[in-house]
């Protein structure tokens, strides 16, 4: 069966968050056809929902920034676990592959039809090695491609990978990274022995250069972007050295690629012009444009106007601001204890807040809009299962009011989440999305 046919059958019941009790069990693909509404009070809260609006116009939109500058999209997974989500990627979005974190992660996009996975991570482990080998094998219509920084990094994936290869070679990226950030090697001169290791051992095959930039810290926002483009042409530099010694597997393209989502303008730049060259891939790995969220990742696009925006087909220029919040949390109020603090009926298992607490957006009762809500509402505190929000003074709250929420940091959000509710703009059901993490 086709992986977006086995979700559409998984059942559904009240296990599931957000599923009434009284609805029994219902086939994942038939939730749109129930009519469900939101802030009608249809399904139970908490509940997480993605906007269909928001997700068409960014799907567009990077696709035709991607079209107009020649690079290859492959989204990384991890932000969303959602194979459904995967397959609108490939089908509307015109994603090239997908990025995994995790060989579990290569696995579901390899399912989902992905041609090319890329796994932005070490394979440091003999059992991650042979089940990463074992997808080349059971999926051979896929090229599967991971990461090496160090010279003793390769020469431990050639003997992991050698019992389990039968011919084939294991294909590489070398990572490169900042100082103070995570993985990759740090200057020319690690790289150069990390691509002598790799050329010397029969199992593997070199491919190109990578690197995550959402990795550079500094005190300021200009800072970070001189600092991002220095580990860029960093690996401009690694790129010329391998070619000039001919490191890279003949027959096979190149292959430059950054990741993060909220620098991808820099990395268009700074490899434009490459994406003319037959033997070079430019792969964009970011995955957060999909649903955006309305604070990080919302505010990191505002700093990529503030660097100009970029051009598309047509003589047009892209906004990043252009891309929508598609995701929104759910809850109702269930206690106003104290003046000015509405208690609502969802927590820190349902919640993102590793970097802030969901932002107020509106507030609801009787299956209409109440107020659209502004600075003086915030969250100040999450408990497992209870929020606390301060309201301003007069707000007229009332226990059973409906509030939705912007979050911050797309990727925690859906990791929250088994299901996730798609909805129209009048706050119908559409559909859901399973997750798996």
């Amino acid at each position: 069966m086709d992986a977006i046919e086995a979700i559409d059958d998984l059942a559904l019941d009240g296990t599931t968050k957000g599923i009434p009790f009284a609805e029994g069990t219902i086939r994942l693909g038939d939730v749109g056809a129930k009519g469900w509404n939101v802030i009608r009070g249809d399904i139970a809260l908490p509940a997480m929902t993605l906007r269909d609006s928001a997700v068409a116009n960014n799907l567009a939109l990077m696709r035709d920034i991607a079209a107009s500058h020649g690079i290859s999209l492959a989204p990384h997974a991890k932000t969303t676990g959602a194979p459904q989500l995967y397959r609108m990627m490939l089908k509307d979005g015109g994603a090239w592959g997908f990025t995994a974190a995790t060989v579990q992660q290569a696995l579901l996009a390899a399912r989902t039809g992905a041609k090319n996975v890329l796994l932005a991570n070490q394979l440091a482990a003999p059992a991650n090695v042979a089940h990463f080998v074992g997808l080349m094998k059971t999926f051979p219509q896929t090229k599967f491609i991971a990461l090496v920084d160090s010279a003793a990094g390769a020469e431990m994936l050639a003997k992991w990978a050698k019992p389990h290869l039968n011919g084939k070679k294991l294909s590489l990226l070398i990572e490169m990274g900042p100082v103070g950030g995570r993985a990759g090697a740090r200057t020319l001169d690690q790289a150069k022995a990390t691509i002598a290791a790799v050329t010397s051992a029969p199992e593997l095959q070199l491919l190109g250069v990578e690197a995550y930039e959402g990795g550079v810290k500094a005190p300021t926002p200009e800072e970070v972007w001189g600092g991002i483009d220095r580990l860029l042409d960093l690996m401009l530099a690694v790129f010329d050295h391998g070619r000039q010694i001919g490191a890279f597997a003949p027959g096979e393209e190149i292959i430059l690629s950054a990741g993060s989502s909220t620098s991808f303008d820099q990395t268009i730049r700074r490899f434009g012009h490459l994406s003319k060259d037959n033997g070079v891939r430019i792969v964009v790995r970011g995955g957060a444009f999909l649903a955006l969220d309305h604070g990080f990742y919302r505010r990191r696009a505002l700093d990529m106007d503030k660097r100009g925006r970029l051009s598309m087909a047509g003589g047009k220029t892209g906004s990043a601001s252009d891309f929508k919040p598609g995701l929104e949390l759910w809850a109702a109020v269930q206690s106003l204890p104290d003046p000015r603090l509405a208690i609502m009926t969802m927590g820190m298992r349902d919640l993102p807040y590793d970097i802030e607490l969901p932002i107020p957006l509106q507030r609801f009762r009787d299956g209409r809009l109440i107020e659209n809500l502004g600075s003086g509402w915030r969250m100040t505190k999450s408990n497992d299962q209870h929020c606390y929000v301060e309201y301003p003074d007069g707000a007229d709250v009332r226990i059973g009011d409906i509030l939705s929420f912007g979050i911050s940091h797309t990727s925690t959000a859906f990791d929250k989440w088994d299901v996730v509710w798609r909805i129209d703009d009048d706050f119908t059901v559409t559909g859901a999305v399973k997750t798996f993490f």
